[in-house]
């Protein structure tokens, strides 16, 4: 959406500014731009809660990270934004103003200050200080876990190493090493994600 007008405004003004001044864009364009950030915050740190639940070495805590639970927890979380931003398309419209005659997207229904405090002060917030907060919480977590991953792999693999044959660490050693690459990659590429995005909302 974002990137999309963007576009319309560079390469055909005229189209953006008669977009920009509907009534429709004022209610749902509005609503859709405040809820994106939001989403996309909240399931990033989602996914780092994700990754905390299956790098962990405790087995309960490893069952929370399963693709039910995260199904269920994304929709959770879509109507809770869906329906905590409901107040843009019902409490704005467009508004003539009789001093200036200019006709601006403003609050139609309510105090104009809870609307600046949802809008202004809580976006703000959460943009850029809940989310990175938990993003750090997480971040740190997630590290720790694969510090102490690392330190029983050696530990773990030298005692089977005793009671199975030659044959059978041939067969299972490369089974180990790709899925701990594998879960190294994916946990390093959210940390780099998660630092990203830390630095960009701060």
């Amino acid at each position: 959406v974002f990137i999309l007008m963007e576009i319309i405004t560079t390469f055909n003004k005229p189209l953006s500014d008669q977009i920009y001044s509907t009534n429709i864009w004022c209610k749902f364009g509005n609503y859709i731009m405040f809820i994106l950030p939001c989403l996309s915050s909240s399931y990033i740190v989602l996914a780092s809660i994700d990754r905390y639940c299956i790098s962990s070495l405790n087995q309960t805590i490893r069952k929370l990270s399963n693709i039910k639970i995260s199904r269920i927890i994304v929709f959770i979380v879509l109507i809770i934004w869906l329906l905590f931003s409901l107040h843009i398309p019902i409490g704005y419209n467009r508004i003539r103003d009789p001093l200036t005659n200019i006709t601006r997207c403003s609050v139609e229904i309510g105090s104009p200050t809870t609307y600046i405090i949802i809008d202004g002060f809580f976006f703000s917030l959460y943009k850029g200080a809940i989310t990175p907060f938990f993003l750090c919480i997480f971040g740190l977590l997630i590290y720790y876990n694969m510090k102490r991953s690392r330190s029983r792999i050696l530990p773990q693999t030298n005692s089977r190493s005793n009671r199975i044959t030659a044959g059978q660490i041939s067969s299972i050693t490369p089974i180990i090493i790709v899925q701990n690459r594998r879960n190294s990659h994916m946990l390093t590429m959210l940390l780099v994600q998660v630092l990203l995005t830390i630095i960009l909302n701060i």
